[in-house]
């Protein structure tokens, strides 16, 4: 049997030296490994959602160089809105989904020279926001309000309300 003799040094350094190690092995060094572990996890979500961003940036440049070149193709005046409400929807063929164009009485001190009301039934949802996307990019148009809603079993698509100024 081995006896601990504690007053040997070579066994009293040892036993301390284990220790040490021991004790620089758990508080110091796992604790490292696990920090560096979660960092790289980290590291790789941040990469992925920057890489995300990018693809996400990119997009709306994309759009927003569309939009400019819309716009500029837009440069008309409109002299009435609901002529022009008209001639867009029949341009962009949702004629016949319009349900009801009505123009609004202004009240006093209103910021508009003109507003309407515009509802459209059983819409699809690209043409409809190609329709909108025009109305935001029309000059002189402001949308006021808008209510996009889904339609019911009888009515299927989507129901546009939208009441518009024009300064």
């Amino acid at each position: 049997m081995i006896s601990l003799d504690l007053n040997n040094p070579k066994i009293l350094y040892s036993l301390v030296a284990l220790l040490l190690s021991l004790f620089l092995i758990q508080f110091i060094l796992l604790p490292f490994f696990d920090s560096v572990e979660r960092l790289e996890v980290e590291v790789k979500k941040k990469r992925q959602v920057h890489s995300e961003m990018v693809v996400v940036a990119n997009q709306l440049e994309a759009l927003r160089s569309q939009g400019q070149q819309s716009k500029g193709k837009q440069q008309q005046t409109i002299r009435s809105l609901l002529p022009w409400l008209e001639r867009t929807t029949a341009a962009d063929g949702l004629k016949q989904n319009v349900k009801q164009i009505s123009s609004v009485n202004l009240q006093k001190g209103d910021l508009y020279r003109e507003r309407a009301t515009l509802r459209m039934e059983r819409l699809d949802m690209q043409p409809l926001l190609h329709f909108v996307e025009k109305l935001e990019l029309a000059p002189g148009i402001k949308v006021i309000r808008s209510d996009i809603r889904r339609g019911s079993e009888k009515k299927p698509g989507l129901t546009l309300f939208i009441e518009l100024g024009r300064f």
